[in-house]
């Protein structure tokens, strides 16, 4: 299994804080919900476990998510990553069209 922190991918955390990804490639305060997503997407099988903490960061109870592990670490964080900008440009459009059908 491949465990996936929010704060893995977060590009408000720095490498210290636990991002295990460069900073452009990562995305803004990810949450669970995107990135169960994100995985389902690519065909991972995520199974999320809320209200964890990270043992570096133990006031922060983010939850991660496991996954099957398909491959390198760091490819399968930037392919989770590339899948939470699609998504987020999707929800972006339908937001947009809602409005503009108002």
């Amino acid at each position: 299994f491949l465990i996936i922190w929010p704060s893995s991918i977060d590009s408000t955390k720095t490498r210290g804080q636990g991002r295990k990804i460069p900073q452009s490639r990562a995305v803004r305060q990810p949450n669970l919900r995107e990135i169960v997503q994100a995985a389902t997407a690519l065909g991972y099988g995520p199974e999320p476990t809320e209200g964890a903490a990270k043992p570096g960061s133990p006031w922060e109870k983010t939850g991660y998510v496991a996954i099957k592990k398909p491959g390198p670490k760091i490819a399968t964080l930037k392919a989770i990553t590339g899948e939470i900008v699609k998504l987020r440009q999707k929800e972006a459009q339908l937001a947009e069209a809602k409005q503009a059908r108002k």
